[in-house]
């Protein structure tokens, strides 16, 4: 196999460094294979010595930083790159994500949203093919205004992107039957609706096959692992593995 590299991005003040210290900890525990452990941000202070710490130089703002993880320059050469938003919580083995088969792997679009192929939570690629996007970006600045987001972006170029298998790698808003009332309506109907008590035996249940759960927008893990949060119901997993 490839030298891997497990990366993740912080930038800003969104999550602490121990958002860090407890994925580099996941990761430990459920990936059976070599890696280095990598982190693109703009603040290094508190994080763990194993932790090889890369300073953003781009001048971008918010998830458009996860577009340095295209510039092969910051990895080592021919490596395959695991990125891992920082909000992840890993329950399983986390082997199958490295497929080395595939060349671009991603989550699919939880939302079901228009024109969006993949969901850029976790990403698997090898380093260097990529690079239009880094240089695509770091060329035309205003690419940040044609497009909603890094997903819409990296959906639009890359031709050929294969799907996480979707009984392991799920999201805790649409797959759990998180909410109080379901996940039949749209988020942006559930918001509008009155809140209701929670009930402390209405617990999220996590299916024994999953591998990872992908915490999108709000609720952050640390939202749901102790109580219920604005509609959504406890997670007790994320004590458990969220560490």
């Amino acid at each position: 196999m490839s030298k891997v590299v497990v990366a993740c991005v912080k930038w800003g003040n969104k999550y602490p460094s121990s958002y860090v210290t407890r994925l580099r900890n996941m990761v430990r525990r459920n990936l059976n294979v070599p890696h280095e452990f990598f982190c693109l941000t703009d603040d290094g202070t508190n994080l763990p010595d194993d932790v090889h710490v890369v300073p953003l130089t781009e001048n971008w703002t918010g998830w458009w930083n996860k577009i340095c993880l295209f510039n092969p320059d910051l990895f080592p050469e021919g490596a395959r790159i695991l990125y891992l938003d920082l909000d992840v919580v890993i329950t399983g083995s986390i082997d199958f994500l490295l497929d080395e088969e595939l060349s671009f792997s991603a989550c699919r679009p939880f939302s079901g949203k228009q024109n969006v192929r993949c969901n850029s939570s976790i990403l698997c690629f090898p380093s260097g093919p990529y690079r239009y996007l880094y240089d695509g970006l770091k060329v035309d600045g205003s690419i940040v205004e044609r497009y909603p987001g890094d997903q819409d972006y990296i959906s639009d170029l890359v031709k050929e992107i294969d799907w996480f298998q979707s009984d392991k790698v799920v999201s805790y808003k649409f797959d759990l039957g998180s909410t109080f009332w379901g996940t039949a309506l749209p988020e942006k109907i559930r918001r509008g609706l009155p809140r209701i008590a929670p009930l402390p035996a209405m617990e999220t249940v996590l299916p024994k096959e999953v591998s990872v759960v992908v915490f999108h927008g709000k609720p952050d893990p640390e939202d749901v692992a102790k109580k219920s949060y604005k509609g959504y119901r406890k997670a007790p997993f994320v004590s458990q593995h969220w560490q």
